[in-house]
């Protein structure tokens, strides 16, 4: 990761353009976005939530086929991108949603390039990030800002999008703060059934989630029609 950005830092210097850099995870990339930042320069960034949460243990190495070609990262390079989630370093959290069954992943043992990267995430990482908030981690209003309204605005749709205000779209989702629950990969809604959060106790969830002032998904249970989502481009 750590020559990818450099390299990505340097090209973007040279062309004077703009600058998004997907699944930081490591100290070194922090310091050269964070030094990029402090001149100056157009660069934003995003965490993926296993650089937080899911950390380069032994114990999951033995649980197998999963999390080959997953994001592993060390633990204090976990501790670091937690600070830089807090300073805003970090701009949005995003899923990295790819919900690979175990049967694809286990291709890696033998071959690692066989193995399709990447984990699912999209149903668990909200959940993460209010355990966080309840243990004093986060505020709330931190991950409003990087789960909504830093990704509008980077996607140029600030005012329809991540806000709630008078002419946006009227998203929004509703949260049960004191919802526990263990994650476990027989409960995973995921057609992959595993998580890589699977043994995770968490506090806090999406209890209701609207779209445009309809009711999409409410107590675990998806209520829109399939095909109801519409593709929206940079603003």
């Amino acid at each position: 990761m750590n020559t990818a950005v450099a390299t990505l830092l340097e090209l973007q210097r040279s062309a004077g353009t703009r600058l998004h850099v997907l699944h930081v995870s490591s100290r070194e990339a922090i310091r050269m976005i964070r030094a990029a930042k402090a001149a100056g320069r157009p660069v934003t960034a995003e965490a993926n939530p296993f650089a937080m949460f899911i950390t380069n243990s032994w114990d999951r190495v033995e649980q197998g086929g999963p999390y080959v070609l997953g994001q592993w990262v060390p633990d204090q390079d976990s501790e670091a991108m937690w600070e830089t989630v807090v300073d805003g370093t970090i701009d949005v959290v995003g899923s990295d949603h790819a919900p690979h069954t175990s049967q694809e992943k286990q291709a890696g043992w033998d071959d690692l390039y066989a193995a399709p990267s990447g984990s699912p995430m999209i149903a668990d990482y909200l959940r993460l990030l209010l355990t966080a908030v309840n243990d004093g981690r986060l505020s709330l209003e931190r991950v409003v800002e990087l789960c909504c309204t830093a990704p509008a605005r980077l996607a140029g749709l600030s005012g329809r999008k991540g806000v709630l205000t008078v002419g946006a779209d009227a998203d929004l989702v509703i949260v049960d703060m004191d919802h526990e629950e263990v994650l476990r990969n027989e409960n995973s809604p995921y057609k992959c059934r595993w998580t890589p959060a699977n043994g995770m106790l968490t506090r806090g969830r999406p209890a209701v989630t609207v779209r445009r002032g309809t009711v999409i998904a409410e107590e675990g249970r998806v209520l829109a029609a399939a095909g109801s989502g519409q593709f929206l481009g940079h603003g």
